[in-house]
């Protein structure tokens, strides 16, 4: 029997040719599509076993694509999360520096209530300097005159006791 081999080189790709062993007829039709039937089943064998692997390994190459994936969106969603905490970390340090720029103002302000505070402290204590000294002097003029009326009384006293005396002397 000849045996068929694929062609290299100078035939077309995919062409059979047929060769004859050495020393033998030329093989007969029937024959000859025996072998040529046998080689196109070893070659869709060969083909199939090669679509196999493809697929195997397009399968494969799919998982790792989908595992990537989803690696890829893990990764985007830490981004996502260092963005989100980082804009947050910005707005808290904006919104500190606002407090910041605004505590001067804040200080200046307590400043001017606090000094016056202190100026309406001072008129206070003035004012009751001022009401304890009136309240000294009217102790004192209150002191006078009892000591005015005391001594009025004695010159009453006197007044009476020398009326006494001279009604006592016309009544005798």
């Amino acid at each position: 029997a000849g045996s068929a081999r694929l062609s290299s080189g100078s035939e077309p790709a995919g062409s059979v040719r047929m060769s004859e062993p050495a020393g033998s007829a030329r093989m007969s039709p029937a024959a000859a599509n025996d072998v040529v039937v046998s080689q196109a089943i070893d070659v869709t064998a060969a083909k199939q076993a090669f679509m196999a692997k493809l697929i195997e390994e397009s399968r494969e190459t799919q998982s790792e694509n989908s595992s990537l994936k989803s690696e890829v969106l893990q990764m985007q969603r830490f981004v996502d999360e260092a963005a989100t905490a980082r804009q947050a970390a910005e707005e808290a340090k904006a919104a500190m520096a606002a407090e910041v720029d605004l505590l001067p103002q804040q200080l200046d302000k307590k400043q001017q209530a606090l000094v016056e505070t202190q100026a309406e402290v001072e008129d206070s204590l003035q004012q009751l300097h001022e009401k304890h000294l009136s309240l000294t002097e009217a102790e004192s003029k209150i002191e006078e005159t009892k000591l005015k009326l005391e001594e009025t009384k004695a010159e009453l006293a006197a007044t009476m006791g020398k009326q006494c005396t001279t009604i006592e002397a016309i009544a005798k």
